[in-house]
């Protein structure tokens, strides 16, 4: 069993070709250990939950897809770079835009469609002023 605040370990050592300087990684990954914690959550059923909240660092599309199809929702923020569009026959096209370049409305949810996501998600612009 997985311990549910378990840190990653940089347990592995290896010589960085360009600097030839020592570094260190782990065996898993913070995305791997992430959607394993979520996958035991689930299937102990520790918790119920319908949604998974989670910062950029966990935004990726293979983390999306994974909690998707666990039947679960997501809320991520994400980097204003990602690439995305709103047309399904953009999509088809390849033809991606920056979601900084996208004529968003603040605080109105739409559909959108993220570059290496094959289902879409709904997108909410929230400007946040100090």
């Amino acid at each position: 069993m997985r311990n549910m605040s378990e840190c990653v370990k940089k347990t592995i050592h290896y010589c960085a070709l360009k600097t030839r300087k020592e570094k260190r990684k782990s065996a898993i990954s913070k995305n791997e250990m992430m959607r394993s914690m979520i996958a035991q959550a689930v299937e102990q059923q520790y918790l119920v939950f319908r949604y998974v909240l989670a910062n950029s660092w966990f935004s990726s599309s293979d983390n999306m897809l994974f909690i998707h199809k666990l039947g679960k929702y997501f809320l991520m923020d994400t980097k204003s770079n990602r690439l995305c569009m709103f047309a399904t026959s953009d999509r088809n096209k390849g033809q991606w835009s920056s979601l900084d370049k996208l004529p968003l409305t603040p605080e109105q949810p739409a559909k959108v469609w993220l570059k290496d996501l094959e289902i879409p998600a709904l997108l909410c612009k929230l400007v946040f002023i100090p």
